[in-house]
């Protein structure tokens, strides 16, 4: 899921600087800030499956903390959504 969003948000980026050599650069920091706290969350998920292969923590918390992450993410997909996909439906409409 996380590739994913990266993927959307490179494609989105190389779009901007393929129509103009003028970009929103509040928009390309927005992306930026958004990558920012999905790798922390990448982190966080990796650190999570060592902890676990070195059993430094439990199955039952292992789960607890995927879920949170998988929380995390989708939140943080909604908001990408709404940040990338909301300026281009205005746009079409204006």
């Amino acid at each position: 899921m996380i590739l994913d969003i990266f993927s959307v948000i490179e494609s989105d980026l190389v779009l901007v600087l393929e129509e103009s050599l003028e970009y929103d650069s509040n928009k390309m920091e927005e992306l930026l800030n958004f990558s920012i706290k999905l790798l922390k969350i990448l982190l966080q998920i990796l650190n999570t499956k060592y902890e676990r292969i070195n059993n430094i923590i439990s199955d039952n918390e292992y789960q607890k903390l995927n879920i949170e992450s998988s929380d995390r993410i989708f939140k943080l997909q909604n908001g990408f959504y709404t940040l990338v996909y909301d300026e281009k439906i205005d746009s079409r409409i204006q």
